[in-house]
């Protein structure tokens, strides 16, 4: 029962023991944390939260997250996003982007994905009643309270970890091979009582015998993920600081040059007066995200091409079209979306003690965010046999936005 006393639950505006609390918070730590390899903080979430339901949309780097606190709340889309508030300071839970980007994204870019999981102290996330008590209204989807690590005291330590990884498609579809297909095909044509046309290549024209699993050919790439993690902590008794920095870059299983990177770094200076009275705490953080992805998903192409197919490349490794009867599905990859983000986030909190019964405490908070897509659609793209030109290449911006909040908080406390 005494180690039952000693949890502390974070409600937002006050803190109460696990034993004495009557709402339901739900918490996990850094040590939990720290041992997943992963690059969003909701992916920290995921089966360790009761009530609270997070789904991945995409596989791709720097995708989106859906994110359900004791179920779905609203029937508009964007209508079911908990509140997040970072060590006091809330922060926007709308999705990044417009959505005209990119195929390879079915949902909008999660606006965490620039938040270090490694740098958080601690998530909780009220439901119910905790929530909406606290929070009124901005609270009704739930709100998850983030807390980020604070400096030390003790000698200047160094810390640093590296980390590398491989990823790759672990289960394919199991596709009809070429007899099975061209068996399935010729078997359409006998129903509808007509006979194969020259323009049905697959039947005329290509290699009766060829065989080719494109979802392996098209999707079966490795991934390679790397991270970098450092930090300098240290203090005396009045004076704790913490300086953090982080760099993680993932490729993708696609052929290509393709790749998700973010870093950045965070300073938090934690201050106590030698009379106790007067303590300030500021923390902030800044963040990049540069993302590079094409424009077009070739998970549909690796299911619906003939498995009998032409090769991808030429002897001399240009692209085959077959003498045009094959659309080669490369050219998806030709057509490139590059995002680029740039968020921070800063809070200050100070306070002082009047006297034994009465405490002054005031917080200023400070977020802004910039997101830039820029969608590439070069004359590669295209059949070279339709005679387009380089000069004929399109630029194209379809979403360049800021976003910026703040928030001014005095309180006059009694003890």
């Amino acid at each position: 029962m005494t180690a039952l006393q000693e949890v502390q639950i974070n409600a937002g505006y006050y803190s109460v023991k696990e034993s004495e609390r009557t709402g339901s918070i739900s918490k996990i730590t850094s040590t939990v944390i720290e041992k997943q390899p992963v690059s969003n903080m909701l992916e920290t979430m995921q089966g360790r939260m009761s009530g609270v339901n997070i789904t991945q949309t995409t596989g791709t780097p720097g995708g989106g997250f859906e994110i359900q606190i004791r179920g779905k709340n609203s029937i508009r889309s964007n209508g079911n996003s908990p509140l997040y508030i970072i060590d006091g300071v809330p922060y926007a839970s709308e999705p990044i982007g417009t959505g005209d980007n990119s195929q390879a994204f079915p949902t909008l870019p999660s606006p965490l994905n620039s938040i270090n999981p490694s740098q958080i102290e601690s998530i909780e996330v009220l439901k119910d009643g905790d929530a909406t008590a606290i929070y009124g209204s901005r609270g009704a989807n739930g709100v998850v309270l983030i807390t980020t690590k604070k400096g030390k005291m003790g000698k200047t330590r160094f810390t640093s970890s590296f980390s590398s990884g491989v990823g790759s498609v672990t289960r394919f579809f199991d596709l009809l091979n070429t007899e099975q297909y061209l068996a399935t095909r010729l078997e359409a044509f006998e129903n509808d009582r007509i006979t194969p046309k020259p323009w049905d290549y697959d039947l005329t024209q290509w290699d009766q015998t060829k065989y080719t699993d494109w979802q392996k050919e098209l999707l079966g790439g490795k991934a390679n993920i790397t991270d970098l993690q450092a930090s300098v902590t240290g203090g005396s008794e009045s004076t704790q600081f913490l300086l953090s920095a982080h760099y993680n870059k993932q490729t993708t299983i696609l052929p290509g040059d393709f790749a998700y990177e973010k870093g950045g770094v965070q300073l938090n200076v934690n201050h106590e007066s030698e009379n106790k009275k007067f303590k300030t705490n500021v923390s902030a953080g800044y963040n990049v995200q540069g993302n590079n992805q094409p424009q077009f998903d070739l998970f549909r192409e690796a299911l619906l091409i003939a498995p009998n197919a032409p090769e991808l490349y030429n002897a001399n490794c240009s692209l085959n079209w077959e003498n045009n009867t094959f659309n080669t599905p490369l050219i998806n990859l030709e057509a490139s979306s590059e995002t680029s983000t740039n968020d921070m986030i800063a809070n200050i909190q100070m306070s002082y003690q009047l006297n034994d019964a009465l405490e002054l405490k005031s917080s200023f908070g400070y977020t802004t965010l910039t997101n830039k897509i820029i969608v590439i659609s070069p004359s590669t793209q295209y059949n070279p046999a339709w005679g387009l030109t380089p000069q004929q290449v399109s630029f194209q911006i379809p979403s360049r936005f800021d976003r910026k909040s703040w928030i001014v908080e005095p309180q006059l406390n009694w003890n």
